[in-house]
């Protein structure tokens, strides 16, 4: 998958140039990197409202990222999610505290450009307003490589579920167009 195909618009005609995350992602904050680690490329999904209604769409900046790469990032951010809504079906949270919790963790978040304003990004039409971004980040450490993931505030599970899958099926259609090709 090209950085193309990654970066498709909210809309059909996106406007084309790249920006730091903060300028693409006014007012997104999210948690910091652990020391020591540097991001190499990070795939955003990014739910906006815009005129017709609420839209979900994908950025990605950085390097060293193949399709294969991408695809079993986001299949195991999909099972991590599933899992999570079984758990909660079948346990039901009767946390009272856990509002308060939610609001702690807020608190520490920093604005996106404090953790990944080195990976550019297409901008987003101008009539977007972000309302939700989870962040997918391979990073380097003197341990290696490794994927985490942010989110910009506290997910509607199963909404990012079903954003998370319907990447992860473009991704699976451009893999298997490029079988073969060599």
């Amino acid at each position: 998958m090209g950085a193309k195909d990654r970066n498709h618009a909210m809309h059909d005609s996106a406007p084309g140039h790249r920006v730091s995350p903060g300028v693409a992602l006014p007012n997104a904050r999210i948690h910091g990197l652990v020391d020591g680690e540097r991001p190499l490329f990070a795939f955003f999904l990014i739910k906006v409202m815009t005129p017709e209604g609420p839209r979900w769409g994908a950025r990605s900046g950085g390097d060293g990222v193949n399709d294969l790469d991408l695809y079993g990032a986001l299949d195991v951010q999909a099972e991590i999610l599933r899992q999570k809504l079984v758990s909660e079906w079948f346990y039901e949270d009767d946390d009272e505290d856990a509002d308060e919790s939610v609001a702690d963790r807020s608190e520490s978040r920093l604005p996106i450009d404090d953790v990944l304003g080195v990976l550019d990004i297409e901008a987003l039409d101008s009539d977007c307003a972000v309302e939700f971004v989870f962040v997918l980040i391979k990073t380097l450490s003197e341990n290696g490589t490794s994927w985490s993931f942010r989110t910009s505030a506290a997910p509607v599970h199963e909404e990012l579920l079903g954003a998370l899958v319907a990447q992860m099926m473009r991704c699976r259609e451009t893999l298997a167009g490029s079988l073969g090709q060599i």
